[in-house]
């Protein structure tokens, strides 16, 4: 990886380029070529060390040894870096303790949606639909959300849950009320469900940043997600939506029906929700902070 991204730092140098931005850790073009010459720096969401704890993704097959391997080598890749350019607080938390990179090249930029035409607002919420999108089904703690939802639906009997995100449909989702959607790859009905939906539920396990997070929220639909990873830096709990302390289907499910119940608080908090993310989570703020960061390095004509 690094050999390849040293011939594509030459000839982007050659092409006159001024710097490196480099989304992903596992190589540096500066490991297989010196006399580069270029300033760079990571963006990243998370530490490999922060996913070896959570036991998470690929780290969970890992052995010890080759997890303490893996973050050695992100380790070097760090240390080729003028700047590194976490998303959040928490992953510049463990920049510092866990690889001992001072603060000062550290530039925390946030992130915004990736979609590309922003939904519309949510001006009337139906006080029914829940969403969640996740491909990851058992990380985003999708059956969590299943047991929380049948437990709310026994009590509101008009209750939807719809599901996108997994390739197969999950066991259990044959139920009542509940809609699996499959992948949604198409942007277009991706905002639509965004803008349907009157509560966006994603208790992820383990979630490096959540852009899902910042989707529904600039649809103006308030979030119910577990205060975990950064998700306290995306959502404003009680504001924008609600942090969960547990993994409780029963506690989750009595937040789902006091969010549903209220459509004034649905209103207030997706207006909320709408400045919030604006003000704080758009890829043209990150963008500019890692430009600003980046000045003062960059190579004089």
């Amino acid at each position: 990886r690094s050999r390849r991204a040293a011939r594509l730092a030459r000839r982007a140098r050659d092409q006159g380029a001024d710097a490196l931005v480099l989304y992903g850790s596992n190589g540096h073009p500066a490991l297989a070529d010196e006399t580069l010459g270029l300033p760079s720096g990571v963006a990243l969401d998370a530490t490999f060390a922060q996913l070896a704890r959570s036991k998470e993704g690929w780290f969970e097959a890992l052995s010890v040894r080759d997890a303490r391997r893996c973050i050695e080598e992100q380790r070097r890749v760090f240390e080729r870096c003028d700047l590194l350019w976490p998303r959040t607080q928490w992953c510049a938390a463990s920049l510092q303790e866990d690889y001992g990179v001072p603060p000062e090249r550290i530039v925390v930029t946030s992130a915004g949606s990736n979609l590309d035409v922003p939904p519309a607002p949510r001006v009337e919420h139906d006080g029914r639909t829940i969403l969640f999108v996740g491909r990851d089904w058992e990380r985003k703690n999708g059956p969590l959300v299943l047991a929380a939802f049948q437990r709310a639906r026994r009590k509101r009997r008009d209750l939807r849950l719809l599901v996108a995100g997994p390739a197969e449909q999950p066991d259990g989702l044959a139920s009542p009320g509940v809609d699996y959607l499959g992948p949604v790859d198409n942007e277009a009905r991706l905002r639509g469900l965004y803008e349907r939906c009157s509560l966006f539920v994603m208790p992820s396990r383990f979630e490096p940043y959540g852009i899902a997070l910042v989707e529904a929220q600039s649809a103006g639909v308030p979030v119910v997600a577990l205060d975990r990873g950064a998700a306290r830096e995306i959502v404003a709990h009680g504001s924008t939506g609600t942090l969960l302390q547990h993994e409780d289907p029963e506690e989750l499910a009595a937040t789902m029906l006091d969010w549903l119940a209220d459509p004034a608080r649905l209103k207030a908090a997706g207006e909320a929700a709408v400045a919030h993310v604006r003000k704080r989570c758009t890829w043209d703020l990150a963008a500019a902070r890692i430009a600003v960061s980046l000045k003062p390095r960059l190579r004089r004509s």
